[in-house]
């Protein structure tokens, strides 16, 4: 078990210590021609300088864009909530044999059914879909059922 926890203490301090080196490499054009330009006012008067300027600024303030790129990459919790998010977006989900579904009818769409805090809400396209002839069902998206997680009060 110690093993398995230092492995992962190493993976996150792997992913901080990118994520700094990152910070720093993208913060330093910007530093660096700010103090260059503190130091030595004729510097604003050369003939690209608001150029210069303008792209160290962009690379410093899209610092931010860069770390869910390095948080995929490195970590495994991440990546695996990025999936199940986009699942969710998606509207996939693993078929429980209906079983959400018939919870949900038996009980009502605003109940709480038997497996727990889930009731599942026909969407747009599921109703749509019901009402489509079989022709038209077999081109159109394949059904798409939200389920909804609800927390007693």
């Amino acid at each position: 078990m110690a093993g398995w926890l230092l492995f992962r203490w190493l993976q996150m301090v792997k992913m901080m210590v990118t994520v700094v080196v990152i910070y720093a490499l993208c913060w330093l054009p910007l530093h660096t021609v700010t103090l260059a330009g503190d130091t030595n006012p004729a510097v604003w008067s050369y003939r690209h300088i608001q150029v210069v300027w303008v792209a160290s600024h962009w690379l410093a303030m899209s610092n931010c864009c860069y770390n869910p790129f390095v948080y995929f990459w490195m970590s495994t919790n991440f990546r695996s909530a990025f999936r199940r998010l986009g699942d969710r977006a998606l509207c996939r989900r693993q078929d429980d044999g209906g079983a959400a579904e018939a919870a949900a009818a038996q009980e009502g769409v605003g109940g709480r059914s038997p497996a727990g805090r889930r009731a599942v809400r026909r969407t747009d396209s599921e109703h749509r879909l019901s009402t489509m002839s079989p022709e038209m069902r077999s081109v159109s998206p394949a059904r798409c059922v939200v389920v909804v997680a609800r927390q007693r009060t």
